[in-house]
Order: C-alpha cells, then sequence, then structure tokens
C-alpha cells in the first residue's frame, strides 16, 4: 500500500483527517488539534520522538564528520571539471601515496559540488569509518543498526572520475540502516549520499527506498565493514600497506572521538540529548578537534616509501583469502531475497576478489 502524501495524513491519535498540527520536534507526526497532540505526547510519542530526533541530529553529524576527514585525507588534486545535466565528472592527478593530503582543485566548485567529489567512490569508507561513533551516539536508545548495500536507481546526478580508460562506473552504495526496537519505524542514514545527489542525511526508510534504491543487495550486522578493513590490513607488500594506512585513520577517528569527550566532559550519547543550542556548539567543539586532529597528523604521517618499495603480488593471495574469509562473516545476503551471494559480493565490492565458490552463510 502506498504511503499517504502529507497533506492527507491522518490524526496520529484518532485518524482524523486532515491533520493541521505537526510536532514541532519531528516534524513528521500530525495531529487534528492540540488535544489529540497532549493525548499523544505522554507516554507515546515523547519517546517516538526522541528516538527520531537522535536518530536525524546522528545521521547529520555522521555526514559532517565524514566530509571533516575526507577533505583531509583525498590523494588526489581536481585538474578540470566537466559538467552536464546528469554527470560531475573531474579529472583527477594522483598524488604520492602514503601520505594525508587537503582536498585541492585548480577549478571552481560549489559547495555541492565540492561534497559531491569528495563523496564519490568511497564504497564502505564512511561506514567503517564511522560506525563506532554511530554506535556511541545511540547508546541508550531504543533501536538496531545495519550496514546496508545498495543498487541505485540512475540519480538525476552523479560524481565520476575521468580517467584515461574513461569515467568511471561506480553504483555500489553503502548506508546505515536503522530500526527502532519498539515501533520498527526504520531510517537510512547516508554520510556519502552527495556523490549520487543525495543530499539528505537522514531519511525515511521506505522514502529513501522509492525515490532512490533499484534493489538491496546486502544487509549486514554492524561493524562488519569495519571488521573487513581489520583483516585487510595484515596483508604484506604495498597493498597491506595501503590497507594499513587506511586502519590507522580508522583507530585515528575512534581515539580522537574518545579524547574529545573526555577534553568536552560530554559522553556521545548525551551529545544528542542536548537542547539545540548547546547540541550546536558541542558538535562544533567535535568538528573542530577531528578536523584538528587529521591536520597535525598529515604533518607527521609519512607511508610513502614502504608502499613504494613494497611488491604487491606476493600479497594477492592472502589478501583474496582474507576477503573470502571474512566473506562468511559479512556478505550476509538480505533475507528478503534469493541471491547469488558470489555475485553480490563481485557487485557490492567493485575490485575486491569474489568468494567464487566459498559459500557465504546466509
Amino acid at each position: 500500500m502506498a504511503e499517504a502524501t502529507d497533506e492527507h495524513k491522518p490524526c496520529a491519535t484518532c485518524g482524523k483527517i486532515p491533520a493541521v498540527k505537526r510536532c514541532s520536534a519531528c516534524k513528521t507526526v500530525k495531529y487534528c488539534s492540540e488535544q489529540c497532540q497532549k493525548n499523544d505526547w505522554n507516554p507515546r510519542h515523547m519517546q517516538q520522538c526522541n528516538i527520531e530526533q537522535r536518530v536525524k541530529r546522528a545521521g547529520a553529524l555522521l555526514q559532517k564528520l565524514f566530509l571533516e576527514v575526507r577533505e583531509r585525507n583525498f590523494n588526489f588534486r581536481i585538474r578540470s571539471v566537466e559538467r552536464s545535466s546528469g554527470e560531475l565528472s573531474y579529472t583527477p592527478e594522483p598524488k604520492v601515496p602514503g601520505r594525508l593530503y587537503r582536498f585541492e582543485t585548480d577549478v571552481q566548485v560549489s559547495n555541492a559540488e565540492k561534497k559531491m567529489i569528495l563523496s564519490a567512490s568511497t564504497c564502505m569508507f564512511s561506514i567503517a569509518y564511522f560506525y563506532d561513533i554511530l554506535r556511541k551516539m545511540l547508546e541508550g536508545t531504543d533501536v538496531q543498526i545495519h550496514e546496508v548495500n545498495l543498487g541505485l536507481k540512475r540519480p538525476t546526478k552523479i560524481a565520476r572520475i575521468m580517467t584515461k580508460q574513461g569515467v568511471s562506473e561506480f553504483d555500489s552504495h553503502w548506508i546505515f540502516r536503522v530500526t527502532a526496537t519498539e515501533s520498527k519505524k526504520q531510517w537510512y542514514l547516508d554520510p556519502s549520499g552527495p556523490q549520487f545527489n543525495i543530499f539528505e542525511t537522514c531519511s525515511d526508510a521506505g522514502v529513501y527506498l522509492t525515490n532512490h534504491v533499484e534493489e538491496v543487495r546486502l544487509i549486514v550486522p554492524a561493524g562488519s565493514t569495519k571488521r573487513l578493513y581489520e583483516k585487510l590490513a595484515t596483508v604484506p607488500g604495498g597493498d597491506g600497506k595501503g590497507r594499513q594506512m587506511t586502519w590507522k585513520m580508522i583507530e585515528t577517528v575512534d581515539l580522537t572521538i574518545t579524547k574529545w569527550e573526555a577534553n568536552a566532559h560530554t559522553p556521545v550519547p548525551k551529545l544528542l540529548r542536548e537542547k539545540e543550542m548547546d547540541f550546536l556548539l558541542a558538535e562544533k567543539s567535535l568538528l573542530d578537534f577531528i578536523a584538528s586532529t587529521f591536520d597535525d597528523l598529515s604533518k607527521t604521517l609519512d607511508w610513502s616509501k614502504e608502499i613504494l618499495t613494497s611488491p604487491s603480488r606476493e600479497a594477492e593471495e592472502q589478501r583474496v583469502a582474507i576477503r573470502r574469509e571474512h566473506g562468511s562473516e559479512i556478505a550476509e545476503p538480505s533475507k528478503d531475497q534469493e541471491c547469488d551471494p558470489s555475485a553480490l559480493w563481485s557487485k557490492t565490492c567493485p575490485g575486491f576478489a569474489s568468494p567464487h565458490s566459498h559459500q557465504l552463510d546466509s
């Protein structure tokens, strides 16, 4: 059954249409009168509203954190940008691997275009890096978190990398799914959505699926992509060094959040419960602390020699073995669909070795 449009939503208390009053906090539930709103507020809607507010704040903060880190961990200089009605294509000039670089561009881009470029082709990046802070933010909130891989509909605009082989094709997209334990309401949190012209940081799952999704490819336990990066960091050789550097970035994010909590005397779960002005001040403090930490790290971190001089072929078999082994842990197909896990893995993680005959747990 199609979801009722906003103007035809019934009163959450009595079901009357039209419902002309809207909850000023969650901005989604509507009522036909002030009395119906009062009747619903305590205890039913108060709990639902508080959960929704925290989830929406978490979604917005996740994207801000992702963009702050990505801006300071961007290994290309943007030499040119081509704009069309449906694409933002950019030509990167690679820099020496093994170091942290600030985002640089030779051409002027808007704030929205910058977000699109920073998030382009990041695959699991925003999910693996920021799972722990999302878990912390929602501690004490009655929700469950999953990581979901999606195949998207053709977006109205997409950021693409121009290479010698042509324009990159990349439609694999990872998001967090948050489910309220009691009401079963679901939200999609999308830190890297701008690459597909999706700028909403938190959406009702049904709305997001209708507007953007062609297929749900994988639903896996929260923390799965982070565990995959941790295992890949054990691979020797140049590729392994690159993965070790990625893992160091993930650890740096986690340690920085913990240090900020101690310095600000503000546990992350409390952050989302603050009044609006206090929340905005604390959010700015956290973002500034993350930015400063990565700026300082960029002055000392240099693994370029190890990465450039280490052979990578010797690590290929071990890298494939880890992906196969870890596939059984994270590549759980959606319970609602029949699928070939091997094919899903290769579609979900471009450039990752397919598990081939290795059977994934369903």
